[in-house]
């Protein structure tokens, strides 16, 4: 849902024929993943303030699924509260034209996105789910694609993924899984070494967009304060 430049991506590639995606258990994301199953290797590449990024090549289709993970400076409930303001990521995630909540119920939304893509392409749409809840001390939020999305090359047929946050001693670990299969068969090596590129600008603009609402106090509350009122059973 929130790799903004895959779409683009699938759309650039020109189309070949690729068999059908049988859909399976490891076309969901690993919602169990946590900072604590990592390798030390890996959890001192996070504890370096660097980017991880991790690919399951083993779905039903052509198309990997990919995971990043970050660790930032702010609690995981300010982190999620600020990555749920959907209508916000306008103007924060990279190549977003639209982001309209045309349902939203608790800690439910239906949102439709469009996304710009270069000349001439036409701008890519498409409809999620969106839950966000909490689980004992992490926030996760989960998503699909809803019926109504719309169909075609520029639109995915299938997307499925999560955004979670952990706390880890005084920051925050982002677990960021995404796996969406385009609408028409496309080049899958581009896509899948461009779709882990796009993963990466997502989590690089949340964090900056995460950093610049923490700077002000008033946006801040606000946005803790939406998120409680979300979770609130």
């Amino acid at each position: 849902m929130k790799s903004t430049m895959l779409l683009a991506v699938w759309l650039l590639c020109c189309a070949c024929p690729v068999p059908a995606p049988v859909m399976a258990a490891d076309d969901h994301c690993d919602r169990a993943k946590r900072y604590e199953a990592l390798s030390a290797q890996d959890q001192q590449t996070l504890q370096g303030n660097a980017l991880l990024l991790e690919v399951n090549t083993h779905t039903g289709s052509a198309y990997h699924m990919g995971y990043v993970y970050t660790l930032v400076p702010y609690p995981p409930e300010f982190v999620i509260a600020v990555f749920t303001n959907y209508a916000e990521q306008r103007g924060h995630i990279t190549d977003v034209l639209e982001a309209t909540v045309e349902v939203q119920h608790g800690n439910y939304a239906r949102v439709r996105f469009v996304y710009a893509l270069p000349w001439p392409l036409p701008n890519s749409e498409y409809v999620v789910n969106d839950t966000v809840r909490q689980e004992g001390e992490t926030y996760l939020l989960s998503w699909d694609l809803h019926p109504s999305s719309p169909r075609g090359l520029s639109a995915p047929q299938y997307v499925e993924g999560y955004f979670r946050t952990q706390p880890v001693g005084p920051r925050t670990l982002i677990i960021y899984c995404n796996y969406m299969i385009p609408g028409s068969g496309l080049l899958p090596g581009l896509v899948n070494r461009a779709g882990l590129k796009a993963m990466q600008t997502t989590i690089d603009d949340t964090v900056r967009w995460v950093t610049a609402v923490a700077a002000a106090s008033e946006t801040s509350s606000r946005s803790i304060v939406r998120l409680r009122e979300m979770l609130a059973p």
